[in-house]
């Protein structure tokens, strides 16, 4: 076994003895060499460990061509190519002859594979273009180094290639020279002058179109930004450019931070395995995240353009000029700066939507990842493949960590750890511990207990009951908190849980100022620090009380409530999301109730739920945004979170077609009515207002369309919209509601030809409503679809696996076959598409057992077969957590 495929431990951790403290990179590519990639480095070691000799530089598919120090050919070198998968190597410097040991030069010309590199990893090519992804491994595929996030050096990188094939060569930092060669060659170097570690290097070349703007910080210093896209794309990129510029903004008004080069460039490739990449004054992004405009993206694509363009620039600080010690700290800067971005959408769109969407993943999909083979917590204590991390819970829950935070000392103390977190660790790398000692010496509160959450898997469940005692007027409320073992660690205590808590009386007031019985004020803010909780509060007549208000900690919350009471809450709470939440309750209580075969019981609950829905429908013009989202009846993707086991996924699809239909009987003509007196949209914007009543009108004609009735509605929809938004809407009702309107396709297939953002969306709906595995398949014959192209098989695959139950989990086994396969066969090339891929076929363990059995079929396929690390870490995991449910 390869030290590649040994599991890494975080207890392992020990930091360099040598560091790397200048870099300089010299790439040439010239597809008519004998070597068409090459690169030299020349790298400035100090030694950081007295005595120490030796040290390993890691490497991945290189031809080493050259060695010297301080100068001189050298041979006290070791090349170990290492066995295993991957072509991973070791080269070991013996230095013990060198006079000065201390400070010395290391040069290094090597080849590296580009024009066939499929990984999508180091340096390769994207359709016409040259780029890089180097995050968390991918510097090893470039030069011999130290890839790890703790050797933070000063990078130049001289760039030289083909000038008509190549105009545009870029890299990190600022510009410092360029010009022609000859041979039709051209040159540009690039200075970086903050130290940074190898996974923040960027390299890019080819030919773009370019956007240029410039933005003036607070101080008066004037940065240029430059985005580039594809040619024939720079026109969709004027809403990236102002997100980037509102990005700035926003970071100086409420972090006080500014922006320190002289320029800032994002570039979008269409070959791209993560969504973007905050490379130090270089971003380069997956096209999916940064072109678009109205007239090619949806709102929602719209505001992931505007969420991710801030995440990366945000990146910036909590990323760049702070970075990690090792990857097992990867949450200490992607929990932090997915807190930032939620934070900036919340203060620049609308922040009850934002909570909603941010909360929906967590309910959705990271609580499942909590239950299942690959439980892990925030910060990981041991991985196979570090790429195998970049989870929503090292993401998602980490930012509901730092939220917690933030909760607990208040915006001003966590305003003032920031700066605290700066002024230590500025051009550091640096842990989670780091980050938390900064908050708690900042605001002057103990955070020792909080910190269990970094080290601690899975996802309180937390039990509420209270009893209202008239005769000695006292609610007895009581809390309890519980974490049960998850796939790999059985142990599990209490943890601090902030719980924003509301009560409200029977008429609906919400009832504040209470006291316990002896005379201690009842805050808002319940913590819950240990296993149990017991609160005796004096009040003269019962309460209802709604907790974890906002979702302040990422817990699930056990209260029993009748189908009467979570109305009443819908209905009377003051706070938005907590109004959400209960009509997400009651949602799941109507499904439960169909799902028991009781007819009575289901239909009592579907009556209460069609008496809260007109009520919700009279209320859509007070906030379109926020009731376009009530309105819509919890998707069977939603609901199949909530269950831990026994899930018959056809059987939740049935519930969900069948309340749909019902809500289009009992309701359709409100929901004309309702449509009918819609106010004008206008002239597209893309702000809250605009996106709400787009949305609602896609609602409202669902349900006027329900049975087939009023398609003109939605030919009208389609053919006076000046928006994308509108037409795809359009086209959904058309497919969803078999309304026949076959010209609408036609036309939509004719304007988007060419548009293989656009095309994928359309794959993505197709392939949500197909009804068959064979229907799927035949969409891989699109003129644009390319099986390497990681945003071409997600737009097929993923949808099919989230939302067409009926396909996926066909009993014939198919579908979650078609999955299998598609995970082999990309492992064979992108191991990390490949690996998420598996991902869609990890929640087995909350099946019912014929269901259950046809995805553990799959997986116990794969594990026959060779696979890479990335994958193979998730199929034995996965297969080891069904041998403990036995």
């Amino acid at each position: 076994m390869s030290i590649e495929n040994k599991p890494m431990l975080r207890a392992d951790y020990r930091p360099l003895d040598f560091q790397i403290v200048d870099t300089y990179l010299d790439f040439n590519f010239d597809s008519k060499a004998e070597f068409p990639s090459t690169v030299r480095s020349k790298l400035t070691f100090k030694r950081l460990t007295p005595g120490a000799t030796s040290f390993v530089l890691d490497g991945q598919d290189l031809q080493l061509l050259k060695l010297r120090v301080n100068g001189l050919a050298w041979d006290d070198y070791k090349l170990e190519n290492l066995p295993g998968e991957g072509k991973f190597q070791n080269l070991t410097l013996d230095i013990s002859k060198l006079d000065d040991q201390d400070n010395f030069v290391v040069e290094i010309e090597n080849t590296l594979e580009v024009e066939n590199n499929k990984l999508l990893s180091g340096i390769y090519k994207a359709g016409e273009h040259i780029c890089s992804q180097c995050e968390s491994k991918g510097f090893r595929l470039i030069t011999y180094y130290f890839d790890r996030p703790d050797n933070l050096s000063v990078f130049t990188v001289k760039i030289t290639a083909d000038k008509a094939k190549y105009p545009y060569l870029l890299s990190n930092g600022n510009p410092v020279e360029s010009g022609d060669l000859a041979e039709g060659k051209h040159f540009a170097v690039w200075h970086d002058p903050f130290p940074k570690p190898s996974y923040l290097f960027a390299l890019v070349a080819g030919e773009f179109d370019v956007l240029e703007d410039q933005f003036v910080t607070k101080s008066g210093r004037k940065v240029d930004l430059k985005i580039f896209a594809e040619v024939g794309k720079g026109h969709q990129l004027h809403f990236a450019m102002s997100s980037l510029k509102r990005s700035m903004k926003w970071d100086e008004d409420r972090f006080d931070l500014e922006y320190d080069l002289d320029l800032f460039m994002i570039v979008a490739v269409s070959f791209f395995n993560m969504g973007a990449m905050e490379n130090k004054g270089l971003n380069i992004f997956n096209e999916s995240a940064l072109v678009g405009d109205k007239d090619t993206a949806t709102d929602a694509r719209l505001k992931r353009i505007d969420k991710v363009v801030g995440h990366e620039y945000f990146h910036n600080w909590t990323g760049d000029r702070v970075t990690c010690r090792d990857w097992f700290q990867l949450t200490l800067k992607e929990g932090l700066t997915v807190f930032r971005d939620q934070e900036f959408t919340s203060d620049t769109f609308d922040r009850t939507i934002e909570r909603i969407e941010s909360v929906a993943i967590m309910q959705n999909h990271q609580f499942d990842e909590d239950r299942g083979p690959t439980s892990h917590p925030i910060r990981p204590e041991k991985v196979l493949s570090q790429d195998n991390f970049y989870t929503l819970t090292v993401y998602d829950k980490g930012s509901e960590v730092i939220r917690m935070i933030h909760t607990l000392i208040g915006e001003q103390n966590f305003q003032k750890g920031m700066k605290l977190y700066f002024e230590r660790h500025d051009g550091k790398a640096v842990t989670c511990d780091d980050f938390v000692a900064a908050m708690a010496d900042a605001s002057g509160v103990n955070l020792d207990r909080f910190k269990l959450w970094y080290s601690q898997s899975g996802t309180p469940h937390v039990t509420v009951k209270q009893h209202f005692d008239a005769e000695h007027q006292v609610l007895f409320l009581d809390l309890e908190q519980v974490t049960y073992p998850t796939h790999n660690q059985k142990e599990k205590h209490p943890l601090v849980l902030p719980l924003k808590t509301i009560f409200l009386d029977r008429e609906g007031n919400q009832v504040l100022d209470l006291k316990t019985v002896d005379g201690k004020p009842v805050e808002s803010l319940i913590v819950l620090e240990e296993a149990k909780l017991n609160l005796q509060i004096a009040t003269d007549k019962p309460l209802v009380v709604v907790t974890n208000v906002d979702f302040s900690a990422p817990v699930i919350v056990h209260q029993d409530r009748s189908f009467e009471e979570l109305a009443f809450v819908a209905q009377h709470i003051p706070n938005e999301y907590s109004r959400y939440q209960a009509i997400q309750d009651l949602n799941f209580e109507v499904y439960k109730a169909h799902l028991t075969n009781n007819p009575v019981l289901a239909g009592q609950a579907l009556g209460l739920y069609l008496n809260v829905f007109e009520t919700l429908l009279g209320k859509a013009l007070d906030n379109p945004a926020l009731y376009a989202t009530l309105l819509r009846f919890t998707t069977p993707d939603a609901v199949a979170a909530r269950f831990e086991k026994d899930l018959d996924p056809l059987a939740v699809a049935k519930v969900y077609k069948h309340v749909n239909e019902t809500l289009t009987r009992a309701h359709g003509h409100r929901a004309l009515a309702l449509y009918q007196d819609l106010p004008e949209v206008g002239a597209f914007e893309f702000n809250v207002q605009q996106a709400g009543l787009r949305d609602l009108k896609y609602v409202l004609l669902r349900l006027i369309t329900g049975e087939g009735e009023h398609k003109e509605l939605v030919r009208d929809l389609y053919t006076n919209a000046d928006n994308f938004t509108d037409r795809i809407n359009a086209l959904n009702l058309n497919l969803t509601n078999n309304l026949g309107l076959a010209e609408l396709e036609k036309e939509f297939l004719e304007r988007y030809h060419h548009e293989v953002l656009v095309l994928d969306a359309y794959q993505s709906l197709r392939a949500t409503l197909a009804k068959d595995i064979n229907e799927v398949k035949d969409l891989t014959k699109l003129h644009t679809y390319d099986a390497h192209n990681p945003n071409r098989v997600r737009a097929i695959l993923n949808p099919l696996a989230f939302y067409n139950y009926n396909v996926m989990y066909n009993l014939d086994g198919t579908g979650v076959q078609y999955i299998a396969q598609e995970a082999l066969r990309t492992d064979k090339f992108n191991p990390q598409l490949s690996s998420n891929l598996v991902n869609l076929l990890l929640k087995f363990f909350k099946l019912a057992p014929q269901y259950q059995k046809l995805v553990l079929e799959q997986l116990e396929f794969l594990a026959s077969q060779t696979l890479s690390n990335n994958a193979r870490e998730k199929v034995e995991s996965a297969l080891e957590m069904a041998k403990d449910l036995k």
